[in-house]
């Protein structure tokens, strides 16, 4: 057996250590993608160079930190290991000691007191009246009369107009037409049955004693997130049914906008899958036809976020062969650096940052590559060498829980440092903030 100092002295190949740990015995079983990049990443970082190179401090110990005030000693016994964590390192760790920024502590006490007050929520009476003696079927009944004022009054779309074409994003429309339609309608039964329920006339039933609670609590009822989706609030969710029934409605009856907005969609893989069908039936006739199965996204920032309203710069709209623009993604753990187009690191407290519109578009993996151009020589070449760009490839979700049922597609951004400083900040974009 050879003690910890001889170990860190003649140290194995830290390269062989961690592909070892990160990609066969503990990383191997790890399914999702993002996730074994992050415990790779992990993996790396605390079995970094410097750990096999101990500097000598002031007592004569050997010893290194990783952190500061997170010192490595070499003590050849567990037990001395142990005192020296708990008289050396303090009682609470700070994000960046795990390479995170800041912010991230703010997050988590946010979500803290969201769960806090979510509990308080759950248990509080059914039965006690709101301020100034309104009863909760009154406020509900108030609630519900409004909800039906801003529905749309019998949806009927004429898909003669702009969705007879048979184009794969003409069909897509006519499907998230058909499942908003049922939302709507959801909604507009829901609201009727309890105000019929509450006037006696109907029973009420399990399922509208739990819409009443709900919306009595500024909650989606369970009914209408079945037909849905998730939100933290009855407010962002009606803003939300309007503005998606706005986006589509515009879109059957005016034909495709110029920019879309990805987060009102259901199916936001669906919309992504029809523009990469489209861009190949647009490249069906060249010398190399393009097959679906070899096409893959490619994405570019524009330079401008997009305002509903408001006038846009033409260049941030342009597009070729099937190729859209889409809006309402957010960045979380960074922020977008419009001089240098990269990411870099977000203000203090400054938790999600919009990013700016963004082009989807498609490249054929089979297509010949362009001619490289040929090196010159003497002290030209080194004028013309360029440092090689870094790309962070960022997940996106559509709601802030980070799961693979949330998962829509990944955004290659620039970056300027390498891909696991960001992951380990764990920087992704949302459509979603709430």
């Amino acid at each position: 057996m050879t003690t910890i100092g001889e170990q860190l002295r003649n140290p194995v190949n830290r390269d062989t250590v961690c592909y070892m740990v990160a990609d066969i015995q503990y990383g191997g079983r790890i399914t999702d993608n993002s996730d074994r990049a992050l415990f790779k990443a992990i993996t790396e970082f605390l079995y970094d160079v410097h750990i096999t190179n101990p500097e000598k401090v002031k007592d004569g110990r050997e010893m290194t930190e990783f952190y500061t005030g997170y010192g490595i000693p070499l003590f050849d016994d567990i037990n001395k290991h142990r005192e020296f964590i708990r008289e050396t390192y303090p009682d609470v760790d700070t994000p960046e000691v795990f390479r995170m920024h800041p912010n991230q502590d703010i997050t988590y006490r946010t979500r803290q007191a969201q769960d806090v007050l979510a509990t308080i929520l759950d248990v509080q009476p059914r039965g006690a009246a709101s301020t100034g003696g309104v009863t909760r079927e009154d406020k509900v009944l108030s609630m519900a009369d409004s909800y039906l004022k801003i529905l749309p009054n019998n949806w009927v779309v004429d898909r003669k107009l702009h969705l007879a074409d048979r184009q794969p994003l003409s069909i897509f429309a006519g499907q998230e037409i058909d499942r908003l339609s049922k939302t709507i309608k959801t909604i507009r039964t829901t609201c009727q049955d309890l105000k019929l329920a509450v006037a006696g006339t109907i029973i009420l039933t399990p399922a509208l004693q739990d819409a009443l609670d709900f919306l009595y609590d500024a909650r989606v009822p369970p009914q209408w997130v079945a037909v849905g989706w998730p939100s933290p609030n009855i407010s962002l969710w009606m803003a939300e049914v309007v503005r998606r029934y706005e986006q589509l409605n515009s879109w059957a009856v005016n034909g495709r906008p110029q920019v879309y907005w990805l987060p009102g969609f259901f199916n936001p893989q669906g919309f992504l899958t029809s523009v990469r069908q489209e861009i190949t039936r647009s490249h069906a006739n060249e010398a190399v036809p393009w097959a679906l199965d070899k096409v893959e996204t490619r994405t570019e920032v524009r330079s401008s976020e997009y305002r509903p309203g408001q006038d846009t710069k033409p260049e941030d709209l342009k597009t070729e062969k099937g190729e859209v623009v889409i809006y309402g993604l957010y960045l979380e753990g960074a922020m977008w650096d419009k001089t240098n187009k990269r990411l870099k690191d977000p203000f203090p407290g400054d938790l999600f940052r919009e990013l700016p519109m963004l082009l989807i578009s498609a490249f054929n993996k089979d297509a010949p590559q362009p001619a490289a151009v040929p090196a010159k020589l003497g002290a030209a070449a080194g004028k013309e060498k360029k440092t090689k760009q870094e790309y962070y490839r960022c997940p996106v979700y559509r709601y802030p829980t980070r799961t693979d049922i949330n998962w829509i597609f990944d955004v290659n951004l620039q970056v300027a440092e390498d891909d696991a400083y960001w992951r380990m900040r764990g920087v992704c974009l949302l459509g979603s903030v709430d």
